[in-house]
């Protein structure tokens, strides 16, 4: 066993009585530095201990840092600068051993306390600057950051701020007990840190934000549909917005087509609206909601990569996976494609659905037999359907997707159409060969 003793902001005056009394009581103590006020306390109290200096200095990385952590005997009781709850060294520890824990007054609290409490916004975050680099921020809510050890933190952390913040938002640098009011770029002129150093980062609304979250556009879409919101979006319904909902799908995709990140970008976001749009109606008629959407694909996500979240190897068979799922049989899986597919889609599918049955289906050099046979001398005779059926066939199995070759094909010879002269006879110029030979198709 071994206990974690916390000594808060390293100051004499912010140990806790019953800390005090345990440490007078150890047999073996363990302080993170001599560099603080509260060693020399320590000293006139006659308490003696050992410190991690030697090991700061020997460590190279934090690996090296933390194996000196893991050896620690049991027996010992390890004080911990800061906020037990946010320490690093303390959440190491407590992987390795069994800890008992006294907690104190950390900087956390203080920096809080003494930067005004919170300014009104969605809770408060309290973290340490290594685990704030690594954290998703989204600015709503208060946040505390403790511990800033360095200029290279520092920087790191402003940075980060900034990507959610302009640079003219004001924060409090706090050291001890003394908070500071600064703007996020008067940070980049200070040049001391250490562990003492924390900053208060008041939340904003979003319109002090420069970047937003997905709890935003929650956060929109509640006051657009809400008593005061817009007449329109409140009017709508899932079938009313079915052919916005398409739209926006195929404008994704020229998006896509187009090359252009930037274009792409908004039409993606236009297409959020519409899945979130649908979700939030779901909401108000006691059905679901949009975290019913997100934790359901989350769980699909993770159910269906095992060789990612577990520790199979191989990669799943993805249509075998879902019909296991569903529990279907083949008419039941077949009958659920959706009727609003296009039918080459819908072609698609079921091809699919036959493989992960276990049909066997036709082998790429059976196909190209008999597309040969049918095209050859006795051509006449063939059905329009065996053909098409042999060809689509053939994309599959070599892993086209018919729907977008056809659309692939059709946006290159309007374009090759529109680049040539008045007057050019199309059918006559373009033979079927050169509709496709820009791709490396033939």
């Amino acid at each position: 066993m071994i206990e974690l003793i916390g000594i808060g902001t390293g100051e004499r005056e912010d140990i806790t009585i019953g800390a005090l009394e345990k440490m007078k009581k150890a047999k073996r103590i363990l302080l993170q530095t001599e560099n603080l006020p509260i060693a020399s306390f320590f000293r006139e109290q006659g308490i003696s201990y050992m410190t991690m200096d030697d090991w700061y200095e020997g460590s190279e990385s934090f690996d090296d840092l933390y194996e000196h952590i893991r050896d620690i005997k049991d027996g010992t009781t390890v004080c911990i600068l800061g906020d037990i709850f946010s320490s690093m060294f303390a959440k190491e520890m407590m992987k390795n051993h069994s800890c008992r824990i006294y907690p104190g007054l950390g900087p956390a609290s203080v920096t809080a306390s003494v930067s005004g409490g919170t300014s009104g916004a969605k809770g408060i975050l309290m973290t340490n600057g290594y685990d704030f680099c690594n954290l998703h921020f989204h600015g709503n809510e208060d946040t505390v950051i403790t511990e800033i050890d360095s200029q290279y933190l520092a920087s790191e952390i402003i940075l980060k701020l900034m990507q959610v913040f302009n640079e003219e938002k004001e924060v409090f640098l706090v050291r001890g007990k003394v908070a500071e009011k600064k703007t996020l770029s008067d940070l980049y002129d200070i040049k001391k840190w250490d562990y003492s150093t924390s900053v208060f980062v008041p939340g904003g609304d979003m319109s002090e934000r420069v970047s937003h979250s997905i709890e935003d556009l929650e956060e929109v879409m509640d006051r657009l549909l809400g008593i005061r919101g817009c007449p329109w979006d409140k009017a709508q319904t899932h079938e009313s917005l079915r052919s916005y909902l398409m739209e926006e799908t195929l404008e994704t995709i020229d998006a896509i087509d187009s090359g252009d990140p930037f274009q792409l970008e908004e039409e993606l976001g236009d297409l959020l609206y519409q899945l979130i749009f649908h979700s939030k109606l779901s909401e108000k008629h006691g059905e679901f909601g949009f975290t019913d959407v997100v934790t359901g694909i989350v769980d699909k996500l993770i159910r269906r990569h095992p060789h990612v979240f577990l520790e199979q190897k191989e990669l799943p068979d993805w249509e075998k996976e879902k019909l296991e799922e569903k529990h279907e049989t083949l008419r039941e899986s077949v009958d659920r494609i959706p009727g609003s597919f296009s039918e080459v889609m819908r072609f698609g599918k079921m091809l699919k659905k036959l493989k992960a049955f276990g049909t066997r289906l036709p082998t790429e050099d059976e196909l190209l037999k008999r597309i040969n046979s049918m095209t050859g001398n006795g051509r006449d005779n063939i059905s329009d359907k065996d053909l098409l059926l042999s060809v689509l066939l053939l994309f599959w199995l070599r892993g086209f997707d018919p729907e977008l070759a056809v659309r692939d094909m059709n946006r290159d010879l309007k374009k090759r159409i529109m680049e040539e002269k008045d007057g050019l006879n199309p059918v006559k110029s373009y033979g079927c060969g050169d509709f496709t030979e820009e791709n490396g198709q033939k």
